[in-house]
């Protein structure tokens, strides 16, 4: 009988060594949720209404980016990597708009741009540089 008890209270032991190991080495879902690199991009600084700053970006291959364009301008503008089909919608002065997305697995150059009519032409032009 104490030969069985013995080894009830040994089997035990392990067991509660094992689950804390394995409570202590696993983590939970959000901890494995890439979290992206922000970048902010604005229009409208210093009265510069056709222009983005900064005008170029650089970000590294596969890297998980959040884009926040800052309208600081007088009227509507857009932000778009047309090659990426990466788009933020029409933003009014004074207003942001953002999205998430992930850069090319490989190095390149990228133009992004607003495309309401004119504006391109009038200097909203820049650069995300993937490297």
């Amino acid at each position: 009988m104490q030969n069985i008890n013995f080894k009830l209270v040994i089997f035990s032991s392990v067991l509660i060594v094992f689950i804390a190991l394995v409570g202590a080495c696993s983590s939970d879902s959000s901890s494995n949720v890439v979290q992206p690199n922000q970048l902010t991009i604005t229009s409208g600084v210093d009265g510069a209404e056709f222009a983005f700053d900064p005008a170029t970006i650089e970000v590294g291959v596969s890297e998980t980016i959040k884009i926040v364009f800052d309208n600081k301008g007088t009227i509507a503008h857009d932000f778009e990597i047309p090659d990426l089909e990466v788009v933020i919608a029409t933003t009014n002065a004074g207003n942001t708009g953002e999205v998430t997305m992930v850069a090319p697995s490989v190095p390149g150059t990228y133009d992004f741009i607003c495309s309401i009519p004119g504006h391109k032409e009038a200097g909203m032009v820049g650069k995300l540089i993937v490297q």
